[in-house]
């Protein structure tokens, strides 16, 4: 991707504008080097009542029991867009971007990602589902994006979900 720092801002951007009180996270879809959608995690409007006083996921150790929660994820939301709007044959063409942010004294701060893996069942699934190749990860480390194809993102998510993988957790 020619504009990786663009596409960065953009997806934690996107996070910023979350309503999810735990984390938020974005999602950008690029199809030759133009952004075609941006997205984040949202509530739904009949889920969002099981985290009026607190997340129902703050007491849920992340990466784990993902089908629990009050909103659609970034890339669920994005990959929606995408099947709505483009044809079967494209959407293995489309590149999905994702990171996210996590509020702490009432500031964002970058999610630190330090492994080329993807955590999510349900996004992961999605991936398989609509025929994605896979999703870049931000490796804060690095500063740089880093690919992970679907196979090893449904494969890693699973392990996650299973806590064979324990998540990273911190925060730039």
């Amino acid at each position: 991707m020619k504009n990786s720092e663009m596409v960065y801002k953009a997806c934690l951007s996107a996070a910023m504008s979350s309503s999810c009180r735990k984390m938020g996270f974005g999602c950008v879809a690029v199809l030759d080097n133009q952004f075609i959608h941006i997205d984040n995690n949202q509530p739904l409007p009949y889920t969002a009542t099981v985290c009026q006083e607190k997340c129902i996921r703050d007491d849920i150790k992340s990466r784990t029991h993902s089908m629990l929660g009050a909103c659609a994820h970034a890339e669920e939301r994005t990959i929606v867009f995408l099947a709505k709007h483009y044809s079967a044959d494209t959407l293995p063409r489309i590149n999905l971007f994702v990171a996210g942010v996590q509020l702490h004294d009432g500031i964002y701060h970058p999610l630190a990602k330090t492994r080329n893996d993807f955590s999510c069942v349900r996004c992961a699934t999605q991936m398989a589902l609509y025929g994605m190749p896979g999703v870049y990860i931000y490796r804060t480390d690095l500063e740089k994006w880093k690919f992970v194809n679907t196979k090893n993102a449904v494969e890693g998510a699973y392990e996650y979900a299973l806590e064979a993988r324990e998540a990273e957790a911190s925060y730039v």
